[in-house]
């Protein structure tokens, strides 16, 4: 059977980065999920869950939200709560073995939220600037596998290009493993 893996991130902010992910998972011969919790603009990489389900999910509304103005940091814990009750319901009908995300630290803090909502066993990986210093916040007490990104995950470049493939070839690698 084909593996999905379900990458999380920011499309607006991240979506030539994720992208870039995309295409090599997809390489590698396995399908993708796109999952948009961003809020600052259009997607530059269309989802396949976008946005405003994924606030559903939450139990918000993205428009209202949105145009009451309150900040990412206050509608991300909404994104994040939507994210992995998505990603459960996925895994629960085989149609996801895997999860990667990456970024800073709203993108990581936003990413690991659903991490550690997700069984134990199941692949998670998240390149972050965070993963030099101290991860325990993000990692809690699941596992969360980390990567340090070495540089900032904004755009492509011969640092960033390394990074992504090799996190996109771990998350798939992973993702085979079934115990």
């Amino acid at each position: 059977m084909k593996k999905t893996i379900v990458i999380l991130g920011s499309m607006d902010t991240k979506g030539e980065e994720y992208g870039f992910i995309k295409a090599h998972i997809e390489k590698l011969g396995a399908r993708t999920t796109v999952m948009d919790v961003g809020v600052v603009g259009p997607p530059a990489l269309e989802p396949d869950v976008d946005r405003r389900a994924v606030m559903a999910a939450g139990g918000g509304d993205f428009d209202s939200l949105v145009a009451a103005g309150p900040t990412r940091e206050a509608i991300s814990p909404l994104m994040a709560k939507g994210a992995a009750a998505i990603v459960k319901r996925l895994i629960a009908e085989n149609k996801a073995h895997g999860l990667i995300s990456c970024g800073g630290t709203q993108g990581s803090t936003l990413a690991a939220l659903v991490m550690q909502e997700l069984p134990v066993g199941f692949p998670k990986l998240l390149v972050s600037t965070m993963a030099s210093g101290d991860t325990s916040r993000l990692v809690g007490i699941k596992d969360v596998t980390m990567m340090f990104s070495v540089a900032d995950v904004m755009g492509l470049n011969r640092v960033t290009r390394k990074i992504l493939a090799r996190a996109a070839g771990a998350i798939f690698g992973l993702s085979l493993i079934h115990i």
